[in-house]
């Protein structure tokens, strides 16, 4: 390699390192103060019973990412999660069948899932509870209105309400006694050295792999023209069998999930991707999730989060496709085919073998998932108005000698102050004190 193309990857590297800035800032622990515990720079899940166990939360997290594609997140956490909740316990406590819980052909009292009272079509379901009892009490108070229930359903529902039968139907096989915990440690089995792998795969099957397309008038009596239901559940249960007896090796996985696969559909994966992620790194479920884990073995759970560079894709997303970003970002030479979150992974892959190590590398693909917040506030502004600001824009990285640098009119570096900047283009709350360890400007100082 030439040595300008060094110093190209150089720059890059640099551009990495913005990235980490970002998403170190979007999860910090410093949020985890007891001044400020109620602060996360994420949408907080409103379960239903806020002394729901880590269980609990965790499987109410993971139907509630079945439901992601195209809803607003709002939709998500505040709505569908709070009756995911209610569905989760009763499927935890009252062993009651998953068709009796969730047959559109049920009395609303008994089903999660009914058609709506102006029959217009069908939507998941609340039952009656005390909103004083949810972790959100409030909004679950002007959602329930007088009538102590509500209505909600996401854009694909008749695709994700069947996703979610075929997750329980699953869950309630003897062998797993509807503990998501128990499926976790299975398909994990002994094999932690790729325990991060085997479980992103395993979540996969369990959720979306081979669901297809459904239709409303499909649900109700769970037949497809070329398929239905009970031949689905079988084709996932076979692939989780053989995960858990041949691990990696399974022909399955080498065929569809698989980095090297012609199939692959990792990098189609996004919503599972960010749900493990949420696994290691959003503080609701990682409390939950290293409790668990660490009943297991000592240091297992760190284990599983330092396999997340190797493993973690860059979620495809529309934020990641944006010109002005993309075009900042230099990654390629302008002629590659390769959608953006494959040439992250190339571009990664490259910085690891030239700079020595993942340890010398600013970020890893998956961090790049920032950008949902970063690109619309400061790409998408008005004019781009914005790029004079942005540590990464071609002028302030040639005017700071190709290292980025936060503009003085938005870094006061006070300690006891929420950084203005990460205020301003990502919208998170991080006291400037707490990220001593990776802002540019308290580096220099350093």
């Amino acid at each position: 390699m030439s040595a300008n193309q060094n110093h190209d990857l150089d720059i890059i590297n640099e551009k990495f390192k913005f990235m980490g800035f970002l998403d170190h800032a979007r999860w910090c622990d410093s949020n985890n103060d007891k001044n400020n515990s109620d602060i996360l720079n994420y949408y907080s899940i409103n379960m239903a019973d806020k002394s729901a166990s880590g269980e609990e939360i965790l499987l109410t997290h993971f139907l509630g990412y079945i439901t992601n594609r195209q809803t607003p997140f709002e939709r998500i956490f505040e709505q569908l999660d709070y009756i995911f909740s209610q569905l989760v316990h009763d499927f935890k406590f009252t062993k009651r069948s998953v068709n009796e819980m969730l047959s559109p052909n049920e009395n609303k009292k008994v089903s999660y899932f009914t058609q709506m009272e102006d029959k217009t079509g069908y939507a998941f379901v609340s039952h009656k509870q005390p909103f004083e009892k949810s972790s959100k009490k409030e909004i679950t108070k002007r959602l329930q209105g007088e009538k102590g229930i509500f209505y909600a359903t996401s854009r694909f529902y008749p695709t994700d309400y069947i996703a979610i039968r075929l997750t329980l139907d699953i869950l309630s096989d003897e062998k797993y006694n509807r503990s998501f915990f128990v499926f976790i440690k299975k398909v994990i089995g002994d094999d932690w050295e790729h325990g991060l792998e085997r479980l992103l795969y395993a979540l996969w099957i369990l959720g979306y792999k081979d669901v297809g397309q459904w239709k409303e008038d499909e649900i109700c009596s769970l037949k497809k023209e070329k398929n239905d239901y009970k031949s689905i559940l079988d084709r996932k249960r076979k692939d989780i069998n053989d995960l858990e007896e041949n691990g990696l090796e399974s022909e399955a996985y080498l065929k569809v999930f698989n980095r090297g696969s012609k199939a692959n559909n990792r990098y189609k994966a996004k919503r599972v991707t960010c749900y493990v992620r949420d696994l290691l790194m959003y503080r609701p479920c990682t409390e939950a999730f290293k409790e668990e884990i660490e009943k297991l073995g000592r240091g297992l759970f760190d284990k599983l989060k330092d396999q997340m560079p190797d493993v973690f894709e860059l979620p495809g997303d529309t934020w990641n496709n944006n010109d002005i970003f993309n075009k900042c970002l230099s990654l390629g030479n302008g002629n590659t085919k390769d959608a953006p979150n494959i040439l992250v992974r190339k571009t990664y892959e490259e910085l690891c073998n030239e700079l020595g190590g993942k340890e010398n590398v600013g970020c890893f693909p998956e961090q790049f998932d920032c950008t949902f917040d970063f690109v619309p506030r400061m790409c998408d502004s008005v004019a781009q108005k914005n790029c004079y600001l942005c540590p990464i824009n071609h002028d302030n990285m040639e005017k700071h000698q190709n290292h980025f640098v936060i503009n003085e009119e938005l870094c006061h570096r006070e300690e006891k102050k929420y950084c203005p900047f990460l205020l301003f283009a990502v919208g998170y709350k991080v006291e400037c004190g707490k990220m001593k360890n990776c802002c540019p400007n308290w580096l220099k100082e350093m």
